[in-house]
């Protein structure tokens, strides 16, 4: 198929609504009163046209099974000054190894691989464009055979590596005039991308809030075959009355990510995500209480104050009167950050609210089902879980970008 024609059926994450049979007790833990007639459960189960729907009650997030960390992460990389291995920069790809892993270093134009106690193991790449040198080294993911996938959106390249990180070839990658950004590698090597659909901005209304949907696509082929996989709602804007957009205060991306052989996508406006699977389309759908911890105006004004201190002082003027304009959200996302678990599981983070110094992640099957929950320092951000060990991100208050492993104690 050509130029973004679709082989597997597309759907829409919009909160619709489904006709649901209640299946409570199937999971231990995930029921209030069963027996009980009154007793409204947390969790059931549907089918819509063979597509599994887990929908979750009022509630249901403090019947998962806690689980720990242990006291103290295995390894920890990065460091403020030093041997350049160990400093990082923005990191656009991490890839587990049997004990260590692999990072792609953005500013370095580097791959770095670390052995299981954090100790530097060989670099490869460089600023360039030559055989496994990196105009830009956007995202690293792993596909099929432990190959290393690498996206060079400044070459519209992509370069595939060994395990040992010896390069093997390269081939350039049309986008046919869609959004760069790469955002998973599925195991047959094709890539999860977003690709906005047609919009006009121009016709949106001032002084309303809108939302503009964002598409997911498989692609492979060099970019000429692609499979449509979601449209999913995008980050809600407002249009002032100059003409100029504003982003609506506590706004998220749709959270993607590749788990397995399948994409997880959602929306944490509406609290729903799901299981798509390249050339097959969606399995599973998860569907969250759709309204988060409402908006105080305490909370609103905060965030314009903070908006215009970090605003050029002389463009201050406009943007006051912008945000002015600006309607106060009613409520905070649901969640905002998916991330591959072992096996096809997809960890999901609760939206940290301001003032929140810690932050609940869930762990999801392939079949929705909700098996964890593990309470985090919000400035630790999960990356990925690999079997018992998760990695994870952080920066401290220096700017410093540390990785971290851990290992996770279920309960």
């Amino acid at each position: 198929m050509k130029n973004g024609a679709s082989r597997g059926p597309a759907w829409a994450l919009d909160g619709g609504r489904r006709v649901v049979v209640a299946l409570c007790c199937l999971l231990p833990g995930l029921s209030a009163g069963c027996g009980d007639e009154a007793a409204a459960p947390l969790r059931t189960v549907s089918d819509s046209a063979g597509v599994r729907v887990v929908t979750y009650g009022a509630g249901w997030a403090d019947a998962v099974p806690a689980w720990e960390l242990a006291p103290e992460p295995t390894w920890e990389i990065g460091a403020v000054d030093g041997a350049e291995a160990y400093l990082f920069t923005r990191l656009t790809g991490i890839v587990p190894t049997d004990a260590g892993v692999i990072v792609a270093d953005l500013q370095s134009r580097q791959i770095r691989e670390f052995d299981g106690q954090g100790r530097w193991v060989r670099s490869v790449g460089r600023r360039g464009a030559g055989p496994g040198e990196f105009v830009n080294l956007d995202f690293m993911g792993r596909m099929a055979g432990d190959t290393l996938v690498v996206w060079d959106g400044g070459q519209w390249r992509l370069s595939y590596l060994a395990p040992d990180l010896s390069f093997g070839r390269s081939e350039r990658w049309d986008f046919n005039n869609r959004v760069r950004g790469v955002y998973g590698v599925f195991p047959d090597g094709s890539l999860l991308k977003p690709a906005r659909p047609s919009d006009d901005a121009g016709s949106r209304p001032r002084g309303v809030v809108t939302r503009s949907d964002m598409a997911f696509v498989s692609v492979h082929g060099s970019f000429i075959e692609e499979d449509t996989l979601a449209v999913v709602p995008g980050r809600p804007v407002f249009l002032a009355s100059d003409g100029q957009s504003v982003l609506v205060p506590f706004a998220v991306f749709p959270g993607s990510t590749v788990s397995g052989d399948a994409a997880w996508l959602g929306s944490g406006h509406t609290g729903v995500f799901a299981r798509v699977v390249p050339g097959t389309g969606r399995t599973v759908e998860v569907r969250l209480p759709a309204s988060g911890a409402p908006v105080s105006a305490a909370d609103f004004d905060a965030y314009k104050r903070d908006y215009l201190v970090d605003t050029d002082e002389d463009r201050r003027p406009a943007v006051r009167r912008r945000l002015d304009e600006l309607p106060a959200p009613e409520r905070f996302p649901v969640f905002d950050v998916l991330r591959p678990g072992h096996e096809g599981q997809v960890w999901m983070r609760s939206y940290p609210l301001p003032g929140d110094s810690a932050v609940d992640w869930f762990a999801f099957t392939p079949d929705g089902e909700a098996i964890g929950r593990v309470t985090l320092p919000v400035s630790l951000a999960v990356q990925m879980v690999h079997e018992n060990r998760l990695i994870a991100t952080t920066r401290d208050e220096l700017g410093v970008v540390r990785v971290v492993e851990y290992m996770l104690q279920e309960g």
